[in-house]
């Protein structure tokens, strides 16, 4: 079972969500409700949730500050609102999930099945990041990183990776022998685990190895030695030639 909390302003509102929880995602556990975000702060604390259901509009917040406020105890989070443009926020917060009110029982068990596969997701990705750990410890000599995908994971040279395109919630990985890996991990995974590697992101979407850079045009373009076009953000184009010329 997976241990869940809950977090909504209205206690009618609150209650109702725990019934429908109860008569239709056994699967879940909830160890703590509430109307109170400290309260939900320290729940979350204590009890390290794998999942919690959070009120956008709060009487003394936010739900999608909060959540970022403890975004360091990863747990996944389905968004609850009355109001539909909501929706594109959870989606852009990475959130796994969004409940427009009134609760459709049918909805609540659609989402918690969706969130109920990116904690699986998650917890292989960790399985296979502890995996690759021990492995570069076993091989120091390689420079390598494991790329989750659906299926497993490839382990690459880092050298190998040529760039990387974020797809939404996903990322393409383009390297010098195959060009069709989707990972499950977010461009900015990705960013956090190759820049200290000569990686660059020059735009929000995109993360490079300096080392296939072929050539840059003044409009704001560079080209791979896989022979793509990538663009470049205009506030990181100073950062991005005073990078190439500092490495010269």
């Amino acid at each position: 079972m997976l241990p869940t909390i809950l977090l909504n302003s209205e206690l009618a509102s609150l209650q109702l969500l725990e019934q429908h929880i109860h008569q239709y995602c056994p699967q879940l556990k909830i160890c703590g409700k509430t109307t109170s975000i400290q309260e939900a702060r320290d729940m979350i604390a204590e009890q390290l949730p794998s999942l919690a259901f959070v009120e956008v509009e709060l009487p003394k917040g936010n739900g999608f500050k909060f959540v970022g406020e403890l975004a360091e105890l990863n747990f996944e989070t389905i968004f609850l609102s009355e109001n539909e443009e909501d929706a594109i926020k959870a989606a852009n917060s990475q959130a796994c999930g969004f409940l427009l009110k009134p609760y459709q029982p049918r909805e609540i068990i659609t989402v918690v099945n969706k969130a109920e596969e990116c904690i699986r997701r998650k917890r292989k990705n960790i399985d296979h990041q502890d995996l690759l750990r021990h492995l570069s410890q076993q091989f120091p000599p390689y420079d390598r990183i494991g790329i989750p995908t659906i299926e497993g994971f490839e382990v690459f040279q880092v050298s190998e990776i040529i760039r990387c395109e974020g797809l939404q919630n996903c990322t393409r990985i383009i390297t010098k022998r195959k060009t069709d890996i989707i990972s499950s991990y977010t461009i900015g995974k990705f960013v956090k685990m190759l820049e200290a590697h000569h990686f660059f992101a020059p735009h929000k979407s995109h993360l490079i190895n300096l080392a296939h850079i072929k050539k840059y045009y003044n409009e704001g373009t560079i080209q791979m030695s896989d022979h793509s076009h990538v663009p470049v953000a205009k506030r990181r184009k100073s950062q991005f030639l005073k990078l190439m010329l500092h490495s010269r």
